[in-house]
């Protein structure tokens, strides 16, 4: 199993603690809630958690052997409980709905795998529960990679098997109004991943069911290779009202799946930091690039534009910028 390395995971780092503030906003009752997930070898979300919410009942769960070594190894808490489950036995055979949960789902691949546990968890997670599916969405390069080696016959063939397995693997899924096909753009290609979600949650929770998943955010960003994260909230519609008001209150707002929103944060220097921290935070969202970038004395990026784009981007989200320490021992 590889990870990518630490310095690797900046935007992963801010869509990690993003998901610390949605819990924050729809925590009801931290002693009687729990908190799940696919946390990989070095437990990262689940010390996020352990700190901010102390009482909450934490749960990994693991399929892979090396890699549920490597968490008892890195196991920070009595309080931990590791499970040595694939993803889709745990639910079936262990998981046990509590008052309120929160499920991460992380996953390092697109699969029909990820999306049977999502369709799963969906009609057994309680009321007010948040559930997060995060997957890869980064499009097929090969027909990019093979540019000048094929002639158009070949291409043409490629292309075919390509989107072939594609239809094969998720074209009961798919959805009408997306590309359906995985050789497109990124920004393009997440939409149609994004929407396959939203048709797996509107098939398990049917006019026939009792509850309804309601869509808070998806971001994508790059981790190595793009990444989804689609965040809910499922709700018993007999009592969604009382619990949908209480989340506007929270800020925490429900929002009818608008295309992805994107996380790219620059890589800088303390120092770069100290100096665009000064003026931070700036209430206008359409100027902050520009204003950071008066900031520094020469670009970050290829071009004034794509400079201002960064900048407002790192602006959006400094206050969840991660540091990273070399430590000696």
């Amino acid at each position: 199993m590889k990870h990518p390395a630490y310095h690797l995971r900046t935007n992963k780092a801010v869509d990690r603690l993003e998901w610390i503030s949605q819990i924050k906003k729809a925590l009801l009752n931290e002693r009687k809630a729990g908190y799940y997930s696919l946390s990989g070898p070095f437990l990262e979300d689940m010390k996020l958690a352990h700190y901010f919410f102390p009482r909450m009942q934490l749960v990994s769960i693991e399929g892979n052997a090396q890699t549920f070594k490597r968490q008892q190894f890195h196991k920070f808490s009595s309080k931990l409980r590791l499970q040595n489950f694939t993803i889709e036995d745990y639910l079936t055979h262990k998981y046990e709905p509590g008052y309120q949960d929160f499920f991460w789902l992380d996953f390092t691949d697109l699969s029909t795998e990820s999306f049977r546990a999502f369709r799963t968890l969906l009609t057994k997670a309680p009321h007010g529960s948040l559930i997060r599916l995060t997957v890869r969405a980064e499009p097929n390069r090969v027909l990019n990679e093979t540019n000048g080696y094929l002639t158009d016959v070949q291409r043409a063939e490629v292309r075919q098997r390509i989107e072939t397995k594609f239809d094969q693997d998720f074209g009961a899924i798919l959805s009408h109004d997306a590309p359906r096909t995985p050789l497109c753009k990124r920004e393009e290609f997440a939409r149609t991943v994004q929407l396959m979600a939203r048709r797996i949650a509107s098939e398990a929770l049917d006019n026939k069911s009792e509850r309804d998943f309601k869509h808070i955010s998806t971001a994508r960003y790059d981790d190595g290779s793009q990444m989804l994260s689609i965040t809910g909230i499922v709700l018993d519609r007999d009592k969604s009202k009382a619990l949908e008001q209480h989340l506007r209150q929270k800020d925490l707002l429900l929002t009818d799946w608008p295309a992805p929103y994107e996380i790219e944060i620059p890589t800088l220097s303390l120092a770069e930091r100290h100096a665009l921290n000064k003026c931070l935070p700036i209430a206008n969202t359409k100027t902050m690039g520009t204003k950071l970038a008066r900031k520094l004395p020469y670009n970050i990026d290829q071009g004034v534009p794509r400079t201002e784009l960064a900048l407002a981007q790192y602006g959006r989200h400094y206050l969840s910028y991660p540091s990273f320490l070399k430590v000696d021992f």
